[in-house]
């Protein structure tokens, strides 16, 4: 009678490791996934970055000007700034390099800035790309976080839950729900 309740518990403890495994590995892949994204994304905001000092640069020599128009773009990098701060920095910077354009003409005829401001515009879809390939795993991975026994695994890996990346889909569909 001993051997078998002995038995019984060696079997409960491996079914019980066994699927402490695999909840683990899956939210392991989950947080890898959304890891990933997140550095492709800093990679991106850090190329962003560099092309809009280029701009500046361009903008000043196209209009003679002394002035900087993106006067702090130099200094984000300096800045302890999560990538959701960057990005909403870097955004702003975009946005006034594209007012600048609309109200220079000289700008607008520039070739070496019409081939900046396209390369800018690849790197904002990257961005959104991989903004929403990080969403869906953090969406995954903050659903599996509040279930029952994925949320001890999780608790016990020291998982963070991030919040999402405002993205052109997200604002799109709030835009829709307004």
């Amino acid at each position: 009678m001993k051997l078998i309740i002995l038995l019984l518990i060696i079997v409960l403890l491996g079914v019980l490791s066994l699927i402490f495994f695999v909840l683990y590995n899956k939210i392991n892949y989950l947080f890898s996934k959304t890891k990933y994204s997140d550095d492709l994304i800093k990679k991106c905001l850090d190329n962003k970055q560099k092309l809009l000092i280029k701009l500046n640069t361009s903008i000043k020599k196209t209009l003679h000007a002394k002035k900087d128009y993106l006067v702090d773009v130099n200094k984000v990098k300096d800045q302890d700034l999560s990538n959701e701060e960057k990005d909403e920095k870097l955004s702003e910077y975009t946005n006034t390099v594209k007012n600048l354009i609309s109200d220079y003409t000289k700008l607008s005829t520039n070739k070496n800035i019409k081939s900046q401001i396209k390369e800018l515009n690849e790197i904002d879809e990257k961005l959104d790309a991989y903004k929403t390939y990080f969403n869906k795993y953090m969406t995954e991975l903050s659903v599996n976080y509040v279930k029952f026994p994925t949320s001890l695994v999780a608790k016990l890996s020291k998982i963070k839950i991030k919040k999402l990346y405002q993205t052109n889909d997200t604002i799109s569909k709030l835009n829709e729900e307004l």
